[in-house]
């Protein structure tokens, strides 16, 4: 596949990491991998880390993209934590957040290490 998931237990996190181009299909694939590990994981996952550093996007499927992890954040009270260098997709990425009221759920670093940090940090 053209992606990773990883789970960690302490604390809990789980990270998925997109490479090149995925097709809508992939990203279903992607989607039910997420679910299945937020459903079997032993304790709630508060946190999700998106690594898009190495993903091509392809305009639609990263909005179709970011609406799932947008959908899964706010179902579930989970924080996202993109890491993206891409500028123009960085802002497309605050303008979906702000519409959605979500900067205190979702920030995009252009690093990992900060990006882990704030999804470790203990919530309020």
């Amino acid at each position: 596949p053209m992606y990773t998931i990883t789970t960690y237990d302490s604390p809990p996190l789980i990270t998925a990491e997109l490479v090149g181009r995925i097709s809508s299909d992939e990203l279903q694939h992607l989607s039910r991998d997420l679910d299945r590990r937020l459903l079997v994981a032993d304790q709630p996952i508060p946190a999700l880390l998106l690594d898009v550093r190495r993903y091509e996007a392809a305009g639609e499927h990263l909005v179709e993209l970011l609406d799932l992890f947008i959908a899964r954040s706010l179902d579930a009270g989970i924080r996202v934590g993109r890491v993206v260098e891409n500028q123009l997709i960085a802002r497309q990425l605050d303008r979906v957040a702000e519409e959605a009221d979500l900067q205190d759920h979702i920030r995009h670093y252009h690093e990992l290490e900060p990006a882990l940090a704030w999804l470790r940090e203990p919530q309020p």
